[in-house]
């Protein structure tokens, strides 16, 4: 599993569009840290009833910036199959945010990134 998660977390430092988590994950690499690598990357969060909800933080188990991406890409292609994509631009999607922060990660670029996927499809 530890060999696993070093993969997971060397993939994410080549897709996070994040300095920050980048570097924090980075740093859990460098450090050899399987307590960190576990924490971040040994589950992913799922999308409930509620959306996503975890604190912030780099890795598969927080939300950060690059969970959103990877979520709205999914859940445009969801939409997409289910509705077809003439339906779904019509019928549009409306993007929200509130205050929350934690260092560079903050819903508003959550809001910008949900935007600009949509956007590209």
């Amino acid at each position: 599993m530890a060999e696993q998660l070093l993969e997971q977390a060397r993939q994410w430092v080549v897709w996070d569009p994040n300095a920050e988590t980048r570097a924090a994950v980075q740093k859990l690499i460098d450090d050899n840290d399987s307590n960190g690598l576990k924490a971040a990357f040994g589950s992913r969060i799922s999308f409930g009833t509620a959306g996503l909800r975890a604190a912030m933080g780099a890795g598969t188990a927080l939300i950060n910036d690059l969970i959103i991406i990877q979520t709205v890409q999914g859940l445009c292609k969801y939409l997409f199959k289910v509705l077809g994509e003439e339906e779904t631009r019509k019928r549009g999607i409306a993007i929200g945010y509130d205050h929350r922060k934690r260092g560079s990660i903050n819903s508003k670029n959550f809001a910008l990134y949900t935007a600009s996927v949509c956007l590209s499809k």
